[in-house]
């Protein structure tokens, strides 16, 4: 069958029935909007804004949005193509926080990064299951690991037994052992039983990509940190015969006397190095830890780390690959905590299982939440089916006539053995159990998906402020934004009517009052000329003092139409007026502004918006 990744995508319903408890505030049409959206709404934006307005006010501004939003769904804008893929976007953008466990996930990081300042030395036997294992394959090799692990507990040599019995063809040669290594060096599995395991002990079996394992620690130390070195190769021929390998070291030794002597290093590595990569850079090696060098190639740690100083040079020595001589150049005893972070972030841009711990972990917290429960016989027979190598037809047939569900979730939810989920989530590659974690996390978090509006009221207030938001701003451009019909007698008109708007070095001086509504903007005008710190008192925000124009106050010191929740009160000295060729935009942008007040008027005509609660 094919396998592919599930998609994370899912369609849900932009108008699901939440279970929120909800007030009536305001109904326009058919539509009820409750004083919770609102209140929500109001205090996200108000907060943020450059210059916040009073609940009432806003209130205003909320009827004449969700008026548009009314007008565009009556046109059909919420079915278009467009705004389907666009608000399917936003809301697989704005729901991802909900399908992490940030602390999980956290702790996962954290954790590596204290594995990173530790090595592990472990031996390890390995029996192999391939890709395309069948049930009957994967249990032979669970037996053959229990077998090597019980020789082991009583009292067989592991390094014997390793070479004897272990899948891994290193194992006749190295007898199991691994050496060194720190974390994400090893399959995310194997990790965790090697630093999980005390030292001297061994290890249960354990399963991996690779087959059966069981592991026995020798040590457990701090990491002993990194070094910069430069080298200086002879390379050893393929099929380097004794002869050939003398002549390299006559050559690397003449080298060395001239370093001994005083020879500069890096320009001998370029003139005399066989590695020509590192000779053209002075011969400089990447940063190197004993834990990460390969087998053959560790003694090159071996002496780089026994130089006790920056400037040091080794002796002539041996590798696989030639003969060296290493200068130290820095050593570092520890990792920073910032040099941490950066490991374990560019695992994870890798791919890295890490990466995906606050997934997982939020998805076992949904399992328990949905009582996802496995039906432990279906999953014998799924794992029949999916580990034979019967044909994919075959096996869809069979999986199809498994009747009952593999899995019951959620209210009344099942799934089924020959759901595509299963199918797209398997991989021989993986064990049984991995597939089964896999298809359970897929699940519960596309449930999840269809439930998130109901669930969270930010989450559901915010996804209907960005879904209304693509209706509006389609409306705005087709009714308001569109000028292609504004002529210039219009324009001309509109600038006659308000010349001092349009100009230059206008000033006022004086303080502006804004109010939480009508009634306390009516006394603030009364009363601000005779007693100014009482109309202060009554407003919830006064600016005082010279404002210059094309200030962040001009749509109250120079209105096209008075806010009748601020009282302006001072001497406004106009601008001179510039030629209306030079003042276009704002004129266009003025027009437009009016022509939306009256399309709002309409709007507000047609559909009667009615309050049918009252704000908090």
């Amino acid at each position: 069958m094919k396998r592919t990744l599930l998609s994370a995508a899912l369609l849900v319903s932009v108008a699901a029935v939440g279970q929120i408890k909800e007030t009536p505030l305001l109904k326009i049409g058919d539509n009820v909007i409750s004083s919770q959206e609102f209140e929500y709404i109001y205090a996200k934006n108000n907060a943020s804004a450059q210059l916040p307005v009073s609940k009432k006010e806003y209130f205003e501004l909320f009827v004449n949005y969700k008026l548009k939003v009314a007008e565009g769904k009556e046109m059909g804008l919420d079915t278009t193509k467009q705004y389907k893929n666009e608000s399917s976007y936003y809301f697989e953008e704005l729901s991802r926080p909900y399908y992490e466990d940030t602390i999980a996930q956290k702790a996962a990081i954290e954790k590596v990064k204290s594995r990173l300042k530790l090595e592990v030395d472990a031996s390890h036997i390995l029996m192999r299951v391939p890709d395309d294992a069948t049930a009957e394959d994967t249990l032979i090799a669970y037996k053959k690991a229990e077998g090597a692990r019980n020789e082991v507990l009583t009292g067989a040599d592991f390094d014997e037994v390793a070479r004897r019995l272990s899948e891994d063809p290193s194992a006749s040669e190295n007898g199991g052992r691994l050496g060194y290594f720190s974390a994400m060096q090893m399959v995310e599995e194997f990790e965790d039983v090697a630093f999980n395991t005390k030292v001297g002990e061994v290890s249960g079996i354990f399963r991996t990509q690779f087959g059966y394992h069981f592991i026995k620690v020798h040590d457990r130390r701090k990491f002993p940190g990194e070094v910069l070195t430069a080298h200086i190769m002879k390379m050893f021929p393929r099929n380097c015969s004794p002869d050939d390998e003398l002549r390299l070291k006559l050559s690397i030794d003449s080298v060395y006397d001239l370093v001994k002597a005083g020879g500069d290093f890096a320009e001998l590595a370029k003139r005399c190095s066989d590695d020509k990569q590192t000779g053209a850079r002075g011969g400089q090696m990447p940063w190197l830890s004993q834990s990460r060098l390969n087998p053959s190639f560790a003694e090159y740690g071996v002496q780089a780390f026994a130089i006790d100083e920056p400037g040091g040079v080794s002796g002539v020595f041996k590798t696989a690959f030639g003969w060296h001589i290493v200068k130290l150049l820095e050593k570092k005893t520890e990792r920073s905590d910032a040099e941490l972070e950066n490991i374990v972030q560019s695992a994870m841009r890798q791919g890295h299982s890490i990466g995906s711990a606050g997934y997982a972990a939020r998805a076992r917290d949904l399992a328990k939440e949905y009582k996802f429960k496995w039906d432990s016989k279906v999953q014998d027979e799924v794992v029949a089916v999916m580990m034979s190598s019967e044909p994919d037809s075959v096996k869809e047939q069979r999986l199809s006539e498994i009747k009952k569900p593999l899995a019951t979730y959620g209210k009344n939810k099942k799934l089924m053995a020959s759901d595509k989920t299963v199918d797209m989530c398997w991989s021989r590659g993986q064990a049984p159990c991995k597939n089964f974690s896999s298809i359970l996390q897929n699940v519960i978090m596309d449930y999840e998906k269809t439930r998130l509006m109901d669930k969270y009221a930010d989450f559901r207030y915010t996804m209907r402020e960005y879904y209304d938001g693509l209706i509006v701003f389609e409306m705005n451009k087709k009714m308001v934004w569109s000028h292609k019909d504004i002529d210039s007698t219009q324009l001309e008109s509109l600038y006659m009517q308000n010349v001092s708007r349009y100009g230059r070095y206008g000033k006022f001086i004086g303080t502006i009052y804004f109010c939480d509504d009508e009634e306390k903007a009516s006394i603030v005008e009364k009363i601000a000329a005779s007693d100014p710190a009482k109309a202060e008192s009554l407003a919830y925000k006064v600016v005082k003092g010279e404002q210059s124009k094309g200030g962040l106050y001009d749509d109250y010191i120079w209105p096209l139409v008075k806010s009748k929740y601020v009282v302006v009160v001072g001497e406004r000295i106009d601008a001179e007026p510039l030629p209306m060729d030079q003042v276009k935009g704002q004129l266009i942008s003025d027009y437009q502004q009016l022509e939306e007040k009256k399309w709002v008027k309409q709007l507000r005509d047609k559909y009667k918006p009615k309050m049918v609660g009252k704000l908090k």
